[in-house]
């Protein structure tokens, strides 16, 4: 079995993006097919990651309501931080949401491994 080889033309216009340095093999420059790689595997960010984030954020909001609350009435200033974070963790998207505030330095939250290209089982067919 040969070594894969691809050759990049860089006098060439990618067929996608314009920009010079196509591949002679497809006509695209290899950001163009790394993208296109991404979409196939659903590596992307979309509806999915959205929800998650969304629900998580809600849950740590229900849950941590009462503290809030008390937090709220002491300080009578109340900071609160939420933060994101999105990796590639093999065919799924390390989805990270953690909330904290100060009252008496709470901290929580959670990883959601979510796969954009599987579906739902109750995903409405069009």
């Amino acid at each position: 079995m040969g070594t894969p080889v691809i050759t990049v033309d860089i006098d060439k216009p990618c067929n996608i993006c314009g920009k010079k340095g196509s591949t002679a093999q497809g006509g695209i420059c290899l950001k163009c097919a790394g993208d296109r790689i991404d979409k196939k595997l659903g590596l992307r960010i979309g509806n999915k990651i959205f929800q998650s984030i969304l629900t998580r954020i809600s849950n740590l909001l229900n849950t941590y309501q009462g503290q809030l609350n008390d937090a709220y009435l002491k300080t009578d200033d109340l900071m609160i931080s939420i933060s994101i974070k999105i990796k590639p963790k093999g065919k799924y998207m390390a989805v990270q949401t953690m909330l904290s505030f100060v009252a008496e330095k709470v901290q929580d939250g959670g990883v959601d491994l979510v796969d954009e290209a599987q579906g739902g089982l109750f995903d409405e067919q069009h």
